[in-house]
């Protein structure tokens, strides 16, 4: 029965099996095969145990995530933006031909943040505009 990892947590993986839930281990070789299971990995699962890992089209290191199609880099005025981390994250998809999206929340706050973003990464990726308390750009997440 096919299934993907939706959490990893100790020995154990909660998989989703046709839209289901359930908890179930691996077992000697498959735990380190490919350097290990990742949540995103698609596994096959037979009495209660992950016994085959199906290839990945992807795979990133921090998060350790596999399968992944977009990531959202979420910055704010509020805590100050560490751009070393957007860059990382931004060429760890870019390596690994997933498509990023900076999402820059609590412009109710201020345009600050937005400003800085805009001027540092609008020819590198989608910069969208949100603010949860007004509302805006909800709809393009």
């Amino acid at each position: 029965m096919s299934a993907r990892i939706v959490k990893i947590c100790s020995d154990g993986y909660t998989v989703n099996i046709n839209g289901q839930r359930s908890r179930v281990v691996a077992r000697g070789k498959i735990k380190h095969a490919g350097g290990g299971l990742c949540v995103g990995d698609y596994v096959d699962i037979k009495d209660g145990a992950i016994n085959k890992v199906h290839e990945r089209k992807n795979k990133l290191i921090r998060p350790r995530v596999s399968n992944v199609d977009a990531v959202m880099i979420v910055v704010a005025s509020q805590p100050k933006i560490d751009f070393l981390l957007v860059d990382k994250v931004l060429i760890s998809a870019k390596k690994a031909c997933i498509e990023p999206y900076i999402l820059v929340n609590k412009t109710d706050l201020g345009e600050e943040a937005l400003t800085q973003i805009t001027e540092q990464y609008s020819n590198v990726c989608e910069i969208i505009k949100v603010s949860a308390k007004d509302k805006l750009g909800l709809e393009k997440i």
